[in-house]
């Protein structure tokens, strides 16, 4: 789409807590409430840069990996952005300093394991898109970020760093550095230079859409060897600006041109990730993952044709198209079986580390039982 000399582009930003949504906003101009998903309150805004035009999406997700997964699928599923990116702060583990700006080369989902009936990790990572990881990479050499602050940086050793490295990402805040979670993290992900709540899971449900550029920034508001309480909310606000400036450098330098010959593939499921540790699974622990996860498999082959279809009942009824009787039982037939082995699915224990996967059914369940009364008024 263009606009005069501009063309533009959409892209959406995804915030944990009101800190960082606002520390977004302050780069966005005409920026109004987005009322058309009832279930998510967000805005909408203008960014330009390079004779480049962005409608950007802005959405507080809330705290937690879950919720991250959530939200994702449903401003992707509505918005259709190019670029999706999660902005926010986090708290460093080793190697960086307040109010350094971190870029995730990895996410690692350090709650993956097994109680049994100790805990048994079994540590899971997702990389962000490499086009725009590489894009970061690039922005991060230069200065010209910076300039993107109202900060001015008097002595070069106040000067942020900008680092590219894995992060850490779960659903406990880490408070203490005697808390277990933290020598989980420096036992099994010793290159994670910081630890959040939302990235994993955004990630993961991000990699669904293999047509979209996915990418995490965050910046360094406290140390965990140092959760000293006084003036965190100040070092917050530092590190979320910090991180949104970063962001709408590298928004403002991304290559789209060469982006928009890339072919556009299916929705699909994506593959397991990525097993960063070698850690032995019991023939029992196949043994029960092996229905739940044929079906899995099943519902992945199944799942570009139901998108599909019911897309073309939310159309055909925003259209108000009639339906005749045959073409209203198949529409309902398609919603049950759907319904039912979304069910199957949830209802599966193997299936309950699996984050975003089950949210992104549950998302779907939504929209399932959202569509049903709509066709009964077409009987």
């Amino acid at each position: 789409m263009s606009d005069g000399d501009h063309t533009s582009y959409r892209a959406a930003i995804f915030t944990a807590i009101p800190v960082e949504y606002q520390a977004v906003c302050a780069h966005l101009t005409n920026l109004r409430e987005e009322k058309t998903i009832p279930e998510t309150a967000c805005e909408r805004g203008e960014f330009s840069a390079n004779n480049r035009k962005w409608d950007v999406i802005i959405v507080e997700t809330g705290a937690g990996t879950t919720q991250a997964a959530r939200e994702t699928i449903l401003i992707i599923e509505r918005f259709k952005p190019i670029v999706v990116v999660f902005v926010g702060i986090a708290g460093g583990v080793k190697d960086v300093k307040i109010g350094d700006v971190v870029v995730a080369s990895k996410v690692y989902n350090y709650e993956g394991g097994k109680s049994d009936p100790f805990f048994q990790s079994r540590p899971q990572a997702y990389s962000p898109t490499r086009r725009i990881q590489q894009r970061a990479v690039a922005v991060s050499r230069k200065k010209d970020w910076l300039r993107r602050l109202t900060e001015h940086f008097a002595n070069p050793s106040e000067t942020p760093n900008v680092i590219v490295a894995p992060i850490a990402s779960g659903n406990q805040v880490v408070a203490s550095t005697k808390a277990a979670v933290l020598q989980l993290l420096r036992s099994h992900f010793n290159d994670a230079i910081a630890v959040e709540m939302e990235g994993f899971g955004f990630l993961e449900s991000a990699r669904l859409y293999q047509e979209i550029d996915a990418l995490i920034i965050r910046g360094i508001s406290d140390l965990i060897d140092d959760k000293s309480e006084p003036g965190n909310q100040q070092f917050q606000l530092v590190a979320a600006k910090r991180a949104s400036a970063f962001a709408f450098e590298v928004l403002a330098n991304l290559e789209i041109e060469a982006w928009s010959a890339k072919k556009e593939e299916p929705i699909a499921v994506p593959e397991q990730p990525q097993q960063v540790d070698n850690i032995p699974s019991q023939e029992t622990d196949q043994a029960e993952e092996k229905q739940p996860l044929s079906l899995l498999e099943e519902f992945n082959r199944s799942l570009p044709d139901y998108i599909d279809k019911v897309k073309t009942m939310r159309d055909s009824l925003n259209l108000r198209t009639g339906f005749s009787s045959e073409q209203h039982r198949n529409a309902l037939k398609v919603l049950d079986d759907m319904e039912k082995h979304i069910k199957t699915l949830l209802d599966a224990e193997a299936l309950s580390h699996m984050i975003s996967r089950r949210a992104l059914l549950a998302a779907m369940q939504t929209r399932i039982r959202d569509l049903r009364p709509e066709l009964e008024k077409c009987r």
